[in-house]
């Protein structure tokens, strides 16, 4: 239970998705960044949420809860 807990709250530290209006920026657990640019970007609705994809690969989920409570993603827009 405590592994579990912790990996949580590292997970919740570190994860982290900026949007802004030109491109978004995801930092993994480890701080690993990946940015991406929006136009080249494209998702696909699913029952609970959208897949994103750059350039027709698969980057990412997010579930409704991302979707319906944007404040989850730490978006900024400049």
């Amino acid at each position: 239970a405590f592994m579990t807990g912790l990996m949580m709250l590292l997970l919740y530290y570190f994860f982290r998705i900026n949007i802004n209006q030109e491109d978004i920026q995801f930092r993994n657990f480890i701080g690993k960044k990946r940015t991406f640019s929006i136009k080249d970007m494209d998702y696909k609705p699913t029952n609970h949420g959208y897949i994103l994809y750059h350039k027709g690969k698969r980057i990412t989920y997010l579930n409704e809860a991302f979707v319906n409570h944007t404040f989850l993603l730490r978006a900024f827009y400049f």
